[in-house]
C-alpha cells in the first residue's frame, strides 16, 4: 500500500547547491522561504491520503457508516453521542485492513515526522473515541481536549462535506499551526497527529458534518519512553545556509539584493521584529540567526506598487482586479518604510530602490528573457490576494485611475554585495558627504557611514573604488583621504591606522597627502605614530617624503627633531623617482 501523500521538502533546483549549475535560482530560494519554520514543525504532523481503506464503521444498531459521510448518517450517529463524543462501545471498525493501515503506514509517518525515537514495533495505537461535529453543536473542543494518558494524539478525519472547523494547535499560545479540513477531496482521509504538549483549539462547523476517529499513541512497555521533540533547526534552514554561502561566494550578476514578500502587512510601528505574527515571525527568527552568522544585511521594508491607467468604465474604476483596467500605462515601486534588523548599519540606508525584478518568486526567467512577460508575472505576484487603494482623477474626459498595493517584505544581501548595494542605491556618495561634513564627535550614524565606505573601498571590487573617485569633483580629496581626515578629526587612532595600512593607501603618504599625515601625527602623538610614519617613508617617492618629514618636523621639538634630521639625511641619500601619476590613487 502506498504511503500517505504529503508535501515533500523542495527539490534541488538547477541553481541549488548540488544542483546542475552555480546560478542563484529564484524559484528554489522562494520554495525554501515558503517552508514551515514554526517550532511546532516537529510537534505536529498533518497530511491527507487517498490510499486509506474504508474502515467499515458499524454502529451498535448494526447500521454501516459509509465514506464519505452523508447527512442522514450524521443524524443517526448523533443519537449515540454525548457532547459530540461517541464512545468505543457504541461502534466498531470491522475492516481488518484499516487496523494494519493505522498501525503500519500511519504510525511510520507519525513516528518519523514527530521524531518519536522508537521503532513502531515498540509503539501501540489505541482507539480512544470518535466524535461528530455539527453546526448547532456546542463545546466541539471537548472531543479534542479530552484527557488521555498518551504522549501523542492521532485524529483521523473521515471524508465529508463541511465548512469551517479550523483546527489550531499551539504551545502557550505561540507558533500556531492551523489545519483546514474543509478543503479535503471527498475521496481523501485527513491524518493529524500532535504531541500532547500542544493545545488544540477548534472553530465551529458552519455547515455539513465532520466525523473523526481519535487515537492515542504510547510505548508498548512502560519502561520505554517516547523521545522529546527534536530541537534541531528545520531542514530548510540548512538549505538556506548553503544557498546563502554560495550566493556570497558566487554572486549572480544583476541581483545585489533580494526582497521576499511577507504574508501580512505591517503599517507604521508594527514593522518591527517583535510585532511580526504567525509564519512571518517564524521565518524571521531563522533569517535573523542566519544573517548574523553569515554577515548578511537584513531589513524589514514596506513597499508600495502603484499601477497607473485610464478606465472607460465606472465598473472598472472600482474593481479590485487590475486585469479589468482598460489600459495600464505604467507602474512604479516605492519603499515607504525600512527597519534595520542587524543593527550594524544605523542611518546608512534611509530607503532602498527596489524593482519588481528584485522580488523572490517562482519565476526563473533571466533579465532580458521576455522582460515584458516577466514584468507582468511579477506585478501579478505582488498583487496576489491584496485589495488596492484607489485614487481617481476625473479632471479629463477619461478617468485616470491609480491603484496602490501595499506589502511588507524582508530584504537581504550577502557581505560580497554590500558595495554594490551602496552604489546602486546612490547611498555611497551621500555617506561620504556625511563623513566629510562631520567636524566634531561622530554619532553612531557617522561611525556606521565611515565603516560602510571603508568596507566598500577596501573589500569591494576595483570598480567600486573607481566609481567613488570618478564621482568626486576635480581637485577634491579622494575617498581614502576623506576617511583618514575624519579619523584624525574624531581622534580615532584605530580607524586612522586601518586607513594607513589599507591596500588602497598601500602605506603611501602620497595618497594621504603630507599635510593630513602631519596633522594626524600632531593629533595622536609622535611616539604612537612614528612606526607607521617610518613604514610610509620607505614606500613614498622623493618629493612627497621630503615634504612629509618637513611638515612633521614643524610640529616636533627637542629630541624628536633629531628623528626628522636623520630621516632628511637618509632620504637625500636614497632618492626615488616620482611616479608619472604623482602618486594619486
Amino acid at each position: 500500500m502506498a504511503p500517505p501523500r504529503e508535501n515533500p521538502d523542495p527539490p534541488l533546483a538547477a541553481g541549488a547547491p548540488g544542483g546542475g549549475s552555480t546560478s542563484f535560482e529564484n524559484s528554489y530560494l522562494f520554495s525554501l522561504l515558503q517552508s514551515d519554520f514554526s517550532s511546532t514543525s516537529r510537534l505536529v504532523s498533518w497530511t491527507t491520503t487517498a490510499d486509506a481503506p474504508n474502515p467499515a464503521i458499524t454502529m451498535a444498531t448494526g447500521s454501516l457508516i459509509s465514506s464519505p459521510l452523508v447527512n442522514g448518517q450524521a443524524a443517526h450517529i448523533r443519537q449515540f453521542c454525548r457532547n459530540g463524543i461517541l464512545d468505543t462501545r457504541d461502534f466498531s471498525i470491522d475492516n481488518s485492513s484499516w487496523s494494519r493501515f493505522i498501525t503500519k503506514n500511519i504510525l511510520e509517518k507519525v513516528a518519523d515526522d514527530l521524531r518519536l525515537n522508537l521503532p513502531i514495533s515498540l509503539l501501540r495505537v489505541d482507539l480512544l473515541h470518535a466524535s461528530l461535529e455539527l453546526p448547532d453543536q456546542e463545546n466541539q473542543l471537548t472531543s479534542w481536549s479530552r484527557r488521555a494518558s498518551t504522549s501523542v494524539r492521532l485524529s483521523v478525519v473521515l471524508p465529508s462535506r463541511h465548512l469551517g472547523g479550523h483546527i489550531s494547535l499551539s504551545r502557550a499560545g505561540a507558533d500556531k499551526r492551523v489545519v483546514d479540513t474543509s478543503n479535503m477531496p471527498l475521496h481523501e482521509f485527513g491524518i493529524l497527529a500532535w504531541r500532547e504538549e500542544l493545545q488544540p483549539t477548534v472553530q465551529p462547523i458552519i455547515s455539513g458534518a465532520r466525523f473523526i476517529l481519535h487515537y492515542g499513541i504510547t510505548p508498548v512497555s512502560p519502561s520505554r519512553r517516547i523521545g522529546s521533540p527534536s530541537r534541531r533547526e528545520p531542514v530548510a534552514v540548512e538549505k538556506l545556509r548553503k544557498l546563502f554561502i554560495e550566493w556570497n561566494g558566487h554572486p549572480k550578476p544583476g541581483h545585489s539584493f533580494r526582497a521576499h514578500l511577507l504574508n501580512h502587512f505591517y503599517q507604521g510601528d508594527r514593522l518591527r521584529l517583535d510585532r511580526l505574527v504567525n509564519s512571518d515571525a517564524c521565518l524571521l527568527r531563522y533569517l535573523v540567526q542566519l544573517c548574523h552568522e553569515l554577515g548578511f544585511k537584513l531589513f524589514l521594508v514596506n513597499i508600495e506598487l502603484s499601477v497607473f491607467g485610464q478606465s472607460h468604465s465606472a465598473e472598472n474604476v472600482s474593481s479590485c482586479n487590475p486585469q479589468q483596467s482598460d489600459e495600464t500605462n505604467e507602474t512604479s515601486v516605492d519603499v515607504t518604510q525600512m527597519e534595520d534588523l542587524m543593527g550594524d548599519t544605523p542611518g546608512i540606508f534611509s530607503l532602498l530602490d527596489i524593482d519588481l525584478d528584485d522580488l523572490v518568486c517562482d519565476d526563473d526567467r533571466e533579465h532580458g528573457e521576455d522582460d515584458e512577460e516577466s514584468e507582468r508575472f511579477r506585478q501579478s505576484f505582488f498583487q496576489r490576494g491584496e485589495s488596492p487603494e484607489f485614487e481617481v482623477d476625473n479632471s479629463s474626459l477619461v478617468p485616470f485611475v491609480t491603484r496602490t498595493y501595499k506589502r511588507s517584505a524582508v530584504v537581504f544581501w550577502p557581505p560580497s554585495q554590500h558595495s554594490r548595494v551602496l552604489l546602486k542605491t546612490q547611498h555611497g556618495m551621500t555617506l561620504l558627504e556625511r563623513v566629510q561634513e562631520c567636524k566634531e564627535i561622530p554619532t553612531a550614524h557617522e561611525l556606521a557611514a565611515w565603516e560602510a565606505i571603508y568596507d566598500c573601498l577596501e573589500h569591494g571590487a576595483d570598480w567600486c573604488y573607481t566609481v567613488f573617485v570618478r564621482t568626486q569633483p576635480a581637485g577634491s580629496p579622494t575617498p581614502m583621504q576623506i576617511l583618514a581626515s575624519a579619523a584624525a578629526r574624531w581622534g580615532n587612532y584605530e580607524m586612522w591606522t586601518r586607513i594607513v595600512r589599507s591596500k588602497r593607501v598601500a602605506l603611501s603618504a602620497a595618497v594621504l597627502q603630507p599635510d593630513e599625515v602631519a596633522n594626524a601625527v600632531a593629533t595622536f602623538g609622535f611616539t604612537q605614530t612614528r612606526p607607521l610614519v617610518d613604514e610610509m617613508l620607505m614606500r613614498t617617492p622623493r618629493q612627497q617624503s621630503l615634504d612629509l618629514v618637513s611638515k612633521i618636523a614643524r610640529r616636533l621639538n627637542g629630541e624628536q627633531k633629531l628623528w626628522a634630521d636623520q630621516r632628511m639625511a637618509w632620504l637625500l641619500s636614497n632618492l626615488k623617482p616620482v611616479p608619472k601619476n604623482g602618486g594619486r590613487s
